[in-house]
């Protein structure tokens, strides 16, 4: 069996957050008249807008000579007013703080921009009474907002945008990124972190106890092959920074595309762990 289907959401009325009292060519605030605390407070201004467009393509295989398999593939594009797709209010998209209204960044969602997604999942009977279940999931790298590091156009606001985007392509044994150029950087979020490949794995065998009892012997494997899932936390931007310091007197960054979470991390797919048990059913 064969499904297609295709899925277009609009986001209205997103939350930005404008600093509202930034530097002027880094002279006075715009409001140095006004005994503003804290000096640089925020506007939060619901102007802001995401779009989600997706295709999904499955195949389902019934059962028939021993296996059962499922077969699902993603192809989206998610963009938003700040690199959100979603109500959560960024400064990130405000990259001329003087003119808040008219230059609102559109970029790729940094939460949900994974161009690729892929899921495999299978159910074979093997000898012996034996059934084996992998679960395989991948997903393709999401978006980095790329930066100088530095108050570049001295407005008062640290969220500028380096000219040339960066891909994240892995690393070594001593915890050192690699990493290439993309191409230029037009937008927020221009960069690419790392993908996601998970394989999970269930084997099981049934037994009979009686007419209507029966117990299930089972192991199951999650993260077969360790992967160490690197990915790089939407709110932690160290790494996505070029440079630290200031525009007078910076140096290259030296965590620059160094993912800040692995597997085994809150909020990421678990390390290799394993774990049997018994199951009656009757």
């Amino acid at each position: 069996m064969f499904d297609v289907d295709y899925v277009h959401v609009d986001a209205k009325d997103v939350g930005v957050r404008w600093p509202l009292n930034t530097r002027v060519n880094g002279g006075a605030r715009r409001y140095a008249d006004l005994p503003l605390n804290p000096a640089n407070p925020t506007l939060n201004i619901s102007i802001g807008s995401g779009k989600y467009d997706g295709v999904n393509f499955g195949v389902r295989r019934q059962m028939d000579h021993g296996i059962q398999v499922n077969a699902w593939y993603t192809l989206s594009k998610a963009v938003g007013r700040g690199g959100q797709a979603i109500d959560e209010l960024t400064t990130n998209l405000v990259q001329d703080s003087t003119q808040p209204l008219s230059d609102v960044q559109l970029g790729p969602s940094a939460r949900g921009d994974a161009r690729h997604k892929v899921t495999l999942s299978a159910i074979i009977q093997a000898p012996w009474g034996i059934t084996v279940s992998p679960i395989y999931r991948y997903r393709s790298a999401t978006p980095m907002h790329i930066w100088y590091g530095y108050d570049n156009n001295a407005d008062g606001v640290s969220n500028d945008i380096y000219p040339t985007a960066y891909r994240y392509t892995g690393i070594d044994d001593a915890g050192v990124p690699s990493y290439e150029e993309m191409g230029p950087c037009k937008t927020v979020n221009c960069g690419r972190g790392a993908p996601l490949s998970l394989l999970n794995l269930r084997v099981a065998k049934s037994i009979r106890i009686r007419t209507s009892m029966n117990v299930e012997l089972f192991g199951e494997v999650f993260n077969l092959f360790n992967d160490i899932a690197p990915a790089f936390n939407v709110g932690a931007v160290s790494s996505a920074a070029v440079f630290t310091g200031t525009l007078a007197n910076h140096t290259a960054n030296s965590v620059f595309m160094k993912p800040n979470a692995f597997a085994g991390d809150s909020g990421q797919p678990e390390q290799r762990v394993g774990q049997i048990g018994f199951r009656f059913t009757f």
